[in-house]
């Protein structure tokens, strides 16, 4: 449908200047943004396009899903070839400092802002491949939000660096389904260490392959590091790449509030008695929890649980899927407790067989245990108390 939309409202309005003018009709109130209504109203008042069409219309521009379009959104829009010409253009910077030195190199003029001569001007010296008038036309538009006819230094460096939801889209679109992510992050994890470390993921997308610039990179980067340690384990990853995947797995885990239930669910649909759940036997353990889960989001669960990949998960993979990552754990636990009673205190709650010992399981599981959180909850009510 988008493509029929555009073709017909190309049709209509087939240059630049046409089509920055429908904008301006379309944005009633004026203030530089069109809401969904003023997008229905716009597009539908002189029987042009159907409710249906504009409603479509809008949520394919809204790329940055705020619930409204600016004159950078709306055109590429309606001009598809924008978005490709922009991205081109972007893969000459390699971050902001170079975006800030790039700019100030081609304002040739000086005065902090750039015209359409300068922006042509300065393509033409760098970038290889041939732009039309309309191109750079197309381009300007595209970066002159607000439609003073020149571009500054904040517009050059929001057309310039390229917003998160594009950049994570392009690298999603890579990977289709749960076995092509698991493969990506198994190549991508050179060292083999269970993290994709910043360098590892440079490496792996600024080749032939991908193209990704340095700062797209840093950009997935960023958005990858939930927990900002400086990598991205797969659990991240996944969750990266399977957006759904971060609500899959807290729904799956709220169920098990603490280690015994865990046992007694594996114990349970381990049907065959092999010490390990197969694809078909989380399934009905997922689905025994009374929420529905679709193919997808059960090879999702899937995958984040069979850690050594074979096809499988036992008992030490299942407990380890039904915690938080350790180091969201951890940080939390640092903050709430300042004293060696205090950690005494949590040792006897993680030690839930009370044998003076904290084995792998019991202290994975425990920082997911309603008990634990009922401590660390009332340690940071104190504290709160006492700043008070």
């Amino acid at each position: 449908m988008a493509e029929a939309v555009v073709e017909k409202f190309r049709r209509l309005y087939s240059d630049l200047e046409q089509v920055k003018a429908q904008f301006s009709s379309y944005d009633e109130n004026q203030d530089g943004r069109i809401s969904r209504e003023e997008m229905e109203i716009g597009m539908t008042i002189n029987k042009e396009f159907t409710r249906e069409q504009a409603k479509y219309a809008f949520e394919i521009a809204d790329t940055n899903g705020d619930g409204e379009i600016d004159i950078s959104e709306f055109i590429q829009l309606m001009f598809p070839s924008a978005r490709e010409l922009v991205a081109n253009i972007r893969k000459l910077f390699r971050g902001p400092a170079d975006i800030e030195r790039k700019f100030k190199s081609w304002d040739t003029d000086g005065d902090g802002k750039l015209s359409i001569q300068e922006l042509k001007e300065a393509t033409e010296k760098e970038n290889t491949r041939f732009l039309s008038d309309e191109d750079i036309n197309a381009i300007y538009a595209v970066g002159d939000l607000d439609l003073d006819g020149t571009i500054d230094f904040s517009e050059f460096s929001t057309l310039m660096i390229p917003s998160i939801s594009d950049v994570v889209a392009k690298f999603r679109y890579s990977h289709r389904t749960v076995k092509d992510v698991k493969a990506a992050f198994k190549k991508y994890d050179r060292n083999a260490d269970g993290s994709i470390s910043k360098g590892e993921l440079n490496h792996a997308l600024t080749n032939y392959k991908f193209n990704f610039s340095d700062q797209e990179v840093d950009i997935i980067f960023k958005a990858g590091d939930v927990d900002g340690n400086g990598e991205i384990c797969f659990e991240e990853f996944m969750f990266l790449m399977c957006p759904d995947s971060s609500t899959i797995i807290r729904k799956f885990r709220e169920t098990y509030k603490n280690i015994n239930d865990v046992k007694a669910a594996f114990k349970k649909f381990d049907k065959n008695r092999d010490g390990a759940l197969s694809k078909t036997e989380l399934a009905r353990m997922m689905f025994s929890t009374g929420h529905s889960y679709t193919d997808i989001e059960v090879d999702a669960i899937m995958n984040l649980g069979d850690l050594d990949g074979d096809g499988e998960i036992n008992l030490e993979e299942l407990v380890t899927l039904m915690s938080p990552q350790a180091s969201e754990v951890i940080a939390k636990i640092r903050k709430s407790f300042k004293s060696i009673d205090e950690v005494k205190e949590l040792f006897k709650i993680i030690d839930i067989d009370s044998d003076g010992l904290l084995s792998k399981v019991k202290t994975i599981f425990s920082a997911n245990t309603s008990n634990l959180h009922k401590v660390v909850v009332a340690k940071e009510q104190d504290s709160d108390d006492e700043q008070i």
